[in-house]
């Protein structure tokens, strides 16, 4: 698992499998957004993932990258105190878009899938956000929060996947690993759920255009 998220690692023990989780080296903030579709953007973060591992395994290699998108901008994960609070604050009370894009290289071949999730917060207040703030959480979660953080509690309402918002939807992965006999528990995911399309990367260093 080339990702340093906690909750992908999470989820992938929950799904049967063991990871070995590698932190990519990768500077986020570095990677270039002019003339990128913001849709395409945590597609481009999964690829370029995948480029940091120059490590030949047999193993099947898995990175990821979620973004929020609101008003068509890239939300990522606030860097200061200051950055959270105006994030929540730009959020609140309204709906917003979560994409976690996938990529998968098995068998020497290389895919990526994508999922979407309209996702609405609710009127949560100025207090509440000093608080979540203080609790550190927002900070390693794409637009300052995660739909599992049951004290705060910021999301009223998704349509899509859960697990999606949550950071890995299994039902994308499985629809990848299901072409190689590879059967993974799809946790919560509906069976409805797979309705995104796989492609195949033909050059490992493909970037979005």
């Amino acid at each position: 698992l080339l990702s340093a998220s906690k909750r992908r690692f999470e989820l992938l023990n929950k799904s049967g499998i063991s990871p070995i989780q590698i932190n990519p080296n990768l500077d986020e903030r570095s990677i270039d957004l002019k003339n990128i579709e913001s849709i395409y953007y945590p597609r481009l973060l999964a690829l370029e993932k995948m480029r940091t591992y120059k490590i030949f395994s047999n193993n099947v290699i898995i990175s990821a990258d979620t973004c929020v998108i609101f008003n068509n901008i890239v939300i990522n994960k606030p860097s200061s105190i200051t950055e959270a609070n105006d994030i929540l604050l730009k959020l609140k009370g309204l709906s917003h878009k979560v994409i976690t894009a996938i990529v998968v290289k098995i068998e020497g071949k290389i895919f990526t899938v994508s999922k979407t999730t309209k996702v609405t917060l609710r009127n949560f207040s100025c207090f509440e956000i000093k608080k979540y703030i203080e609790s550190g959480l927002p900070f390693d979660r794409a637009g300052g929060y995660g739909i599992q953080d049951l004290e705060f509690s910021p999301v009223i309402d998704y349509k899509g996947c859960y697990l999606n918002v949550v950071g890995l939807p299994m039902c994308a992965l499985d629809s990848i690993l299901s072409r190689f006999d590879i059967s993974i528990n799809k946790l919560d995911c509906q069976n409805d759920c797979n309705d995104e399309k796989i492609e195949e990367v033909r050059n490992e260093f493909f970037r979005c255009r």
